[in-house]
């Protein structure tokens, strides 16, 4: 067990007491004080960067949570490897016949374990220059977005001593990590490490796992799987995730992509102004010869076009496809140009009608001109040579 320094008590310098000098003197904030000299560098980074400590809400954290961020970071100096922490036991538990599960409750000493290794890693990261950038470039929303058990935990409630995950497990930052750092493996930036990653989930399908009562699944055994189990509803949050692992911020929102009705979920990248419109897009059959690093949206437009709606608005659900469906056009991918040639059925028909009826006949607005119609056919003609042949899908020129 490490040792500390007594835990202030409140997010405030100054203290008078004696016993406490050395603490004083060093004019930290609510933040243990381990005394190994491995640590020395983190307490010292946490000192200088108040907003990391606020992001993270180290205040509000108990004094043996933080000593567990401590012996997790430790563990982490000595043997070089990312921090991590075991897989909840209520995973392994089958519901009653004729259940699905779709929540991993957690004990506190779990959910404590899980957090404490995530939040080590962030700082594990920072300190020792893993990746090219610095958490402190990002601003205090950017970093609860990254720092917060709500990051990864569905439920978090520390007063109730409540804790699940839902639908998708991050349990260790280990594993997410180097999932990450092998997709994305020597980037300069945070956008070519979300465009890297992206490129590596173009090969994934969309899978169900309605056969198995177990319906959680972990971000380890998504990648091994090249599935997203739940669609959209578990690709988004899995990007996320491995953003994170990464130190790059990002959040997930539910229901404004399309029919909202319909369940979809998106991630925001602002630090990237990024957006995955729809979590399925990267193995979207639409999107298939949309190069990787042109899938993702722009956060600024979905700022101020989509997410500026009400949840169900009709306007903000035909702005969330403007940026597909003109990928759509751009790089027609197989699908588009069998559906076209009535090579294979679709849901808006073939040929010119098809053509009109996604791209010119939405209430809200045409995706595109008369003109840009016209030229988009005479191209699918000419691509399959009068839909005689459909090239496959080539997105980032392999």
């Amino acid at each position: 067990m490490i040792l500390y320094f007594p835990v202030l008590t409140a997010c405030a310098s100054g203290i008078t007491d004696p016993d406490l000098e050395e603490v004083q003197n060093d004019d930290i904030t609510c933040v243990s004080q381990p005394e190994e000299g491995a640590l020395r560098p983190y307490y010292e980074f946490l000192k200088n960067n108040d907003k990391v400590v606020e992001a993270a809400g180290f205040c509000e954290l108990p004094a043996e949570l933080q000593e567990k961020v401590w012996d997790t970071i430790l563990e982490a100096e000595e043997t070089g490897l990312p921090p991590t922490a075991q897989v909840p036991s209520s995973f392994y538990v089958r519901p009653e016949a004729g259940h699905k599960k779709t929540k991993v409750p957690l004990t506190k000493e779990e959910a404590h374990e899980i957090y404490a290794a995530h939040l080590a890693h962030s700082l594990w990261l920072e300190k020792n220059e893993i990746v090219p950038w610095s958490i402190v470039e990002y601003s205090p929303e950017q970093l609860e977005e990254l720092l917060k058990p709500e990051a990864w935990f569905n439920t978090w409630d520390d007063t109730n001593e409540a804790y699940d995950f839902h639908l998708i497990l991050d349990h260790s930052p280990r594993e997410a990590y180097l999932i990450a750092s092998g997709m994305a493996p020597s980037v300069s930036d945070q956008r070519t490490a979300l465009n890297d990653i992206i490129k590596a989930t173009r090969s994934y399908k969309h899978g169900s796992v309605t056969h198995d009562t177990l319906e959680i699944v972990t971000i380890k055994t998504m990648e091994k799987n090249k599935k997203s189990f739940y669609g959209c509803l578990t690709m988004s949050p899995f990007v996320v995730q491995l953003a994170n692992a990464l130190n790059i911020p990002g959040r997930t929102i539910w229901d404004y992509y399309a029919d909202s009705s319909e369940g979809h979920r998106s991630a925001f990248f602002e630090p990237t102004d990024q957006v995955l419109a729809h979590g399925d897009d990267p193995y979207d059959s639409w999107l298939g010869n949309t190069p990787s690093p042109e899938l993702l949206d722009n956060y600024e437009f979905w700022k101020a076009n989509v997410i500026s709606y009400p949840e169900g608005n009709s306007q903000s659900e035909h702005n969330s496809r403007v940026h597909n469906f003109r990928n759509t056009m751009k790089y027609p991918a197989q699908r588009v140009l069998k559906e076209y040639c009535d090579v294979i059925t679709g849901d808006y028909g073939s040929g010119r009608e098809f053509l009109d009826l996604v791209f010119l006949d939405d209430p809200k607005g045409a995706f595109a001109t008369l003109e840009e119609v016209n030229d988009f056919e005479k191209r699918i003609l000419n691509i399959t040579n009068d839909c005689i042949v459909f090239p496959e899908n080539n997105p980032d020129n392999k």
